[in-house]
């Protein structure tokens, strides 16, 4: 993510005036996706906002103090959310978070792996749908087999780990597929009838797995298949209503300019 300001912003910068209550700052901002879909708008917004006035005031905030931040402000105003992604929007790239039961504690193992190596493999879609990421997390571990399925996707996302550094994508769907089972256990509002449509058609059509972004129930969803027949999902998932997204990974993060 990247914060451009032009030469008086970085003028005021670099010599900041007192902020006092009841001063108006205007601030833009553009998002190139859909709100509330999945893709952790919300999340990156807190992130950049944060940066940009710990660099406007100079007060010298890290990294984690930044995230820390951006999560607690979050979780004030909109209600009760993961971590992950502003330290996806800090760090940007491939990272491997473990996370303490209480959210507190992280540790941020990164992947900076070339971008052509996983992106030929990886397809992004909008399927539309707009949902409240806390309505649909509301019952999550809620249950025995809720809970078990969590600790199953932990063991799932472990094993993924090894088989990214290893290179072995193929092998990294068919668990991405074992975390699409698992995770419905976990939380039967993540899908809807649509959703698994769309899933399974994309699986019958040879991808390796897949996934819907973010807490599920809409937005976006994410397939790892072999190249050559992502033009084949592409066709049939653009008939039954979804959208092609082109993208790229950044491994910059969060970056003012």
């Amino acid at each position: 993510m990247a914060i451009k300001l032009d030469k008086t912003t970085a003028r005021i910068i670099s010599s900041p005036p007192t902020i006092s209550r009841g001063d108006k700052i205007s601030l833009k901002n553009r998002f190139q996706g859909h709100m509330r879909a999945g893709l952790g708008s919300s999340g990156a917004a807190g992130v950049m906002l944060v940066s940009l006035f710990n660099e406007y005031t100079k007060r010298g905030m890290t990294k984690e103090e930044i995230i820390s931040t951006a999560w607690k402000i979050e979780n004030e105003t909109l209600g009760k959310t993961g971590i992950q992604d502003q330290y996806a929007a800090m760090y940007g790239g491939l990272n491997y978070l473990l996370v303490d039961h209480l959210g507190e504690t992280v540790n941020v193992d990164r992947h900076p792996l070339p971008t052509k190596e996983i992106s030929k493999y990886l397809s992004l879609y909008y399927i539309g749908g707009d949902r409240s990421s806390a309505e649909v997390q509301k019952y999550l571990g809620r249950s025995k087999k809720s809970f078990q399925a969590l600790l199953e996707a932990k063991k799932i996302t472990q094993k993924a780990e090894i088989m990214l550094c290893q290179g072995d994508f193929e092998e990294m769907g068919w668990l991405l597929n074992e975390m699409w089972k698992t995770k419905k256990k976990s939380n039967l509002k993540m899908t809807n009838p649509r959703i698994d449509t769309i899933y399974y058609t994309a699986m019958m059509l040879g991808a390796w797995g897949g996934k819907v972004l973010g807490a599920g129930a809409g937005g976006y969803m994410i397939f790892l298949s072999p190249p050559k027949i992502r033009k084949r999902i592409e066709r049939d998932l653009e008939r039954m209503g979804t959208e092609r997204v082109k993208f790229k990974i950044d491994f910059q993060g969060t970056v003012i300019k």
